[in-house]
């Protein structure tokens, strides 16, 4: 009998993709690891997911994006994979006349909204000052309230 086909990734320790290292010798991500990390920031993965697929935190990451360029422009490849491919299926799905993307299309693309000026480059038309007086003290708030309520401090 064979086994169920596994859809799940082997794991960083398995593949090699990181050396570990300490605060004297931070972690270094691996050739395969850097082409691993574009490949799940082309098939969506947020920083973090990717982080932990590598038996990393996010911190540590950021750290070796900062360290390792490659690290941050194969991360950048792979979102530009990403966006590349949704927006051609976005593309493709507005030219063959789905309204919803088209408009999302125009709002995203060309900056239209719905309502209202899309820059700011217009000033409000009503525009509200409120002024606050300054506290009290103690013998002018009884005085205030002697005044107002006729009553005097009890």
């Amino acid at each position: 009998m064979s086994e169920p086909h596994s859809t799940t990734k082997p794991s960083a320790a398995s593949l090699q993709l990181i050396k570990k290292g300490r605060p004297k010798h931070p972690s270094v991500i691996l050739p395969n690891g850097i082409a691993y990390l574009e490949a799940a920031a082309a098939r969506g993965l947020s920083q973090k997911a990717a982080a932990a697929l590598l038996g990393i935190s996010d911190w540590t990451l950021r750290q070796c994006f900062e360290a390792q360029p490659e690290a941050r422009e194969a991360w950048d490849r792979g979102l530009a994979k990403l966006e590349e491919e949704l927006t051609s299926k976005w593309l493709a799905m507005a030219r063959e006349g789905n309204v919803a993307c088209v408009i999302f299309g125009l709002k995203c693309k060309a900056a239209w909204r719905e309502t209202g000026p899309t820059s700011g480059a217009q000033e409000p038309a009503v525009r509200v000052s409120i002024t606050l007086p300054a506290p009290l003290s103690n013998e002018a708030y009884r005085a205030t309230l002697v005044e107002t309520t006729g009553e005097g401090a009890r």
